[in-house]
């Protein structure tokens, strides 16, 4: 299947629940973009504050079923947990 895609940026891998991702995966076929890569690296670099330590955003980002979907982890309603 070629088509439709759909592009996503960081905010919304952030945003989506599992039965969001199950919903839109059976009419879209998700493209992850380098652009999507380098603002997850770039968590990566940002200074800890009180409330975020970058290295477990970037580990909750990885956990996120749109982008399980998309490496080919798992199927919606079973999303193995990355360690």
């Amino acid at each position: 299947m070629i088509g439709p895609l759909l592009i996503f940026d960081k905010s919304f891998v952030e945003m989506l629940n599992p039965e969001e991702v199950s919903e839109l995966s059976m009419h879209f076929k998700f493209v992850g973009t380098p652009t999507l890569i380098g603002e997850i690296i770039a968590d990566l670099k940002l200074e800890p504050s009180e409330r975020r330590v970058p290295s477990d955003v970037v580990k909750a980002l990885g956990n996120r079923p749109l982008l399980l979907q998309l490496a080919g982890r798992g199927s919606v309603g079973s999303w193995p947990r990355l360690s």
